[in-house]
């Protein structure tokens, strides 16, 4: 069936009247968005009260929420009914209601309504939709560009102020945000290379295979070969040297370091904790240390998942406490360790502020866990150190009973039984040595060097030695200080000082100055041309040096 003139026209009237009315709220939409846009960007750049967010590709903003609102608000908008486009046509066109007569009696029957549709259709056909709703979009969009073009200069030329201070706080805040990640990504990559380390082996794949060379080199030597032998053990000597060296740098806690200091701060019940704790870790054993990390860790979740402020608060003083207390059980002997618990500690202090709480707990789990990794580390360095001290003692054994031809034959157990080349392992060569040098100092009455219980007379001369050989021996000079003793109680009267007080009283400052200067000059090591300057001066200052002249 045709579409005749008349709906053509009342169409195409009702498709521009929809056009014109989201072009009008598009342009409504979009001046109010504007208008927000700008007081959000004035409020951004001029108080600094929330951050700038804003960036050049935010200035499409106000359009695409004007677009998005007309569109939505005529999607929800009924359609206008016929009836009242061809009103509207009829005002246009002023036909006096034709159109409206023949959209009403359009499909009836009769000869008036032929002839009402009729004079539509004639009219229509020189009537033009354009005409009756013209649309002029220009004046808008001038209006459009300029608002858009003033929030781009507005974008470009308003400064960043900060009077309230928020600015400054969000850029600490992201800094640390930053750091904390950082942090976090550092302890992972950490962690990750301590374990594939195997810092839970009794000790390390290095020192392990060192082990195992010594051993097989004990299995070649041969008895009355000393010269061969001798070049070997010189041999396995410098690389056990080379890898206790090696194990003492990567290891941080001794058993022979005073600690008393550090551990004073502590409650009594607390100090034996602490003391307990590190006797195992001088041991080579970091389980029970690392058990408290792991309840260090479950502190943390607690405090996580916490949402009382209260709670929270008295989950941090625990965390603090126990961080410090372990903190200072290793002290400078713990290196790492110590490093990771001091960073844990930091990272604790920002899970107080709400814009790095998040961050700052999930980089504080990430330390605790390498500080046990670091412990494991640091315990399996104690036990590489232990083995390669026995080995070398091993070694220096075997040393001697070459040199005095006795080493024994390669196979040989402490009872004699032959096992075969090769089965023996270093702790049964440590038996076997050390049950022949038994002997050997047994069957030494009195012989040439004098190595038996018994005191023998000896050829006197030089002895062997091997310049060239690393050995065990540890340069250290004691760090005792030498301080005045403490004043146990003072008393104070009013009065005349008795004759001689002060004179006492300065004699007793210049001793403890005097000691200090002692412990400067035993520690410091002040040139020599220096030291008879410093004695001398406090000599000429000492009455009593004086008076004695």
């Amino acid at each position: 069936m045709a579409i005749s003139k008349t709906e053509l026209l009342l169409t195409g009237v009702a498709r521009r009247q929809r056009l014109i009315g989201l072009a009008r709220l598009a342009f409504i939409a979009f001046v109010v968005s504007a208008v927000i846009y700008a007081t959000a960007l004035l409020v951004a750049r001029l108080t600094g009260l929330f951050p700038d967010v804003f960036t050049p590709a935010t200035l499409a903003i106000p359009a695409l929420a004007a677009l998005a609102v007309a569109v939505g608000v005529l999607g929800l908008r009924r359609a206008t009914p016929p009836s009242a486009i061809a009103r509207l046509v009829d005002q246009k066109l002023g036909t006096n209601d034709l159109f409206l007569t023949a959209q009403a009696i359009s499909g009836s029957a009769g000869v008036f309504q032929e002839l009402v549709l009729s004079r539509a259709a004639v009219r229509a056909t020189s009537a033009d939709a354009t005409q009756i709703l013209p649309f002029t979009p220009w004046r808008r969009s001038a209006i459009s560009a300029t608002v858009l073009g003033l929030m781009a200069m507005g974008f470009s030329l308003l400064p960043q102020l900060d009077p309230f201070g928020r600015e400054a706080e969000r850029a600490r805040v992201t800094k640390r945000e930053h750091q904390l990640q950082l942090a976090q990504q550092a302890a992972k990559a950490r962690v990750e290379a301590l374990t594939q380390a195997r810092t839970d082996l009794p000790t390390s794949e290095a020192v392990t295979q060192q082990l195992t060379k010594l051993a097989a080199t004990f299995d070649q030597l041969k008895k009355g070969d000393v010269a061969a032998n001798n070049q070997k053990l010189n041999g396995e000597q410098k690389e056990l040297g080379k890898a206790l060296m090696q194990a003492r740098d990567q290891q941080q806690f001794t058993a022979d370091q005073d600690h008393t200091g550090d551990l004073q701060r502590l409650g009594a019940g607390d100090l034996s904790k602490a003391e307990a704790l590190r006797q195992e870790l001088a041991k080579g054993d970091s389980r029970a240390a690392q058990e408290q990390l792991d309840k260090l860790k479950e502190l943390t979740e607690r405090l996580e998942k916490s949402a009382d402020p209260a709670q929270q608060q008295q989950l941090r003083a625990e965390i603090k406490r126990q961080l410090d207390q372990l903190t200072e059980t290793l002290g400078k002997q713990g290196k790492q360790a110590t490093q990771a618990l001091s960073q844990a500690m930091d990272q604790l202090a920002q899970t107080g502020n709400p814009g790095t709480a998040k961050a700052a707990l999930d980089a504080l789990k990430d330390s605790l866990d390498l500080a046990k990794a670091e412990l494991s580390s640091m315990a399996q360095g104690t036990r590489d150190v232990d083995q390669l001290k026995d080995a070398l003692q091993t070694l220096q054994m075997a040393r001697k009973l070459n040199e005095l031809g006795d080493l024994g034959a390669a196979g040989e157990d402490v009872q004699g039984n032959f096992k075969g080349p090769g089965k023996k392992s270093l702790a049964d060569y440590k038996k076997l040595y050390a049950k022949l040098m038994q002997e050997r100092g047994q069957s030494q009455g009195s012989g040439n060097g004098g190595m038996g219980q018994n005191l023998g007379q000896g050829d006197g001369g030089k002895g062997k030695e091997n310049n060239d050989a690393e050995t065990q021996f540890d340069h250290q000079r004691s760090r005792s200080q030498l301080t005045a003793g403490q004043t146990l109680m003072q008393w104070k009267t009013s009065g005349p000082a008795e004759k001689g007080v002060a004179r006492e009283d300065y004699q007793r400052s210049l001793s403890e100055v005097r000691q200090g200067v002692s412990e400067a000059l035993l520690h410091e090591q002040l040139p020599p041309g220096y030291q008879e300057a410093v004695k001398k001066y406090f000599d000429s200052i000492d009455p009593a040096a004086e008076k004695g002249k």
